[in-house]
């Protein structure tokens, strides 16, 4: 009686068809993320020789659950293939069998899927070799790191959109080569721009004008580079406020890398009172000049003399430099220190200033 259960027809199968494709599903829906984190945590810990712990998140969103929906999808296509399509249900549509129409829409979801796990690969090795880049001080190669992934991501996505457009529409090989030189130029023209901006990152990619974590100057922004993605370049600024500038302002304009510098330098224009009498004008210099020499090596160069003067006030020109080795907060507590000093000689000497023009390197 069994057997005739079994052999029983529903919608064009048997029912041990139906129960044996109802089987594979729950076997893949009980099983499959289980073998997927066994197969990413194997493949993380064994191949890339890394402490898979630090990547507790990374694996299980990019390797995971990307790996976990492909299998389960595979299979399960897989297992209802192997059924005979409804009759029923197989009406014309669009001068097309539907079953033909399931069948290739089934075959371009596990395109992206399969797509989209290998972005996730790609992913995770970015951040494999970040890691490790991060640990050894190597700025370089973290850039490159993530600019490659960025473009490895993009070849795919674009790669995935023809292979679907190929499975839905039956695209031959030659065809599909003429519609992508097609569509390249035809991209090319419409996003000049976005193309210009990519080309612009690989020149920054081979120039190195500046790294990730490097404090720059372009048209008028500044801030520490977070990122150097295909389009844009993302700079953290003063502010505390993230500024995208586009890849090519920073080829094609005057840029300036703070981090690169070798000195601090601080620089300012005393300005004072007309009536301030010669003597007194000498005396200053030669007071700026020896609270400067007291603070000994620290400071490695400087020039201080008398630069202008007129009807409306005379200028005492000051500049020194210390070694960039000196932390930004001990900078500012030398400066300060110093100004009081030459505001103290400036009490006892009974000069008055009358402006202030300061500039004071980061």
């Amino acid at each position: 009686m069994s057997d005739r259960i079994l052999q029983q027809m529903i919608l064009s199968n048997t029912v041990g068809a139906w129960l044996i494709a109802i089987a594979v599903v729950l076997f893949m829906v009980l099983f499959s993320k289980g073998i997927s984190k066994l197969v990413a945590w194997f493949s993380v810990r064994y191949l890339t020789k890394v402490d898979h712990h630090n990547f507790k998140e990374s694996i299980n969103d990019r390797l995971v659950r990307p790996l976990s929906r492909f299998l389960f999808w595979l299979i399960t296509i897989i297992a209802l293939h192997k059924l005979v399509f409804p009759q029923a249900l197989d009406f014309v549509i669009l001068k097309g069998h539907f079953s033909d129409v399931i069948h290739k829409l089934a075959l371009a979801f596990l395109v992206f899927l399969f797509f989209n796990m290998l972005i996730g690969v790609v992913y995770m090795t970015a951040a494999v070799f970040k890691r490790s880049a991060t640990r050894r001080g190597d700025r370089s190669l973290i850039q490159l790191a993530s600019l490659l992934s960025d473009l490895v991501k993009a070849l795919l996505v674009v790669l995935c959109i023809l292979v679907i457009f190929k499975v839905i529409f039956n695209i031959t090989g030659a065809s599909l080569a003429t519609s992508v030189g097609l569509v390249t130029a035809a991209l090319a023209l419409a996003a000049k721009d976005t193309v210009e901006n990519i080309i612009c990152s690989i020149i920054i990619l081979l120039d190195k004008p500046f790294l990730i974590g490097d404090y720059i100057t372009v048209n008028g922004t500044s801030g520490n580079v977070e990122r150097i993605g295909l389009r844009r370049t993302v700079l953290r600024t003063d502010q505390k406020t993230l500024a995208s500038v586009p890849n090519r302002d920073l080829t094609g304009n005057k840029l300036e890398n703070v981090s690169d510098q070798t000195f601090r330098r601080f620089r300012q224009e005393i300005r004072l009172a007309p009536e301030t009498t010669a003597l007194q004008l000498n005396q200053l210099v030669d007071a700026i000049k020896e609270i400067i020499a007291g603070e000994g090596a620290t400071i490695t160069s400087n020039t201080i003399f008398f630069k202008t003067t007129g009807n409306q006030g005379h200028t005492i020109f000051m500049e020194y430099f210390v070694g960039i080795s000196m932390a930004y907060a001990d900078f500012c507590i030398l400066n300060q220190k110093i100004n009081l000093a030459v505001v103290a000689r400036m009490e006892k000497l009974q000069i008055k200033q009358i402006s202030l023009s300061v500039e004071l390197s980061k």
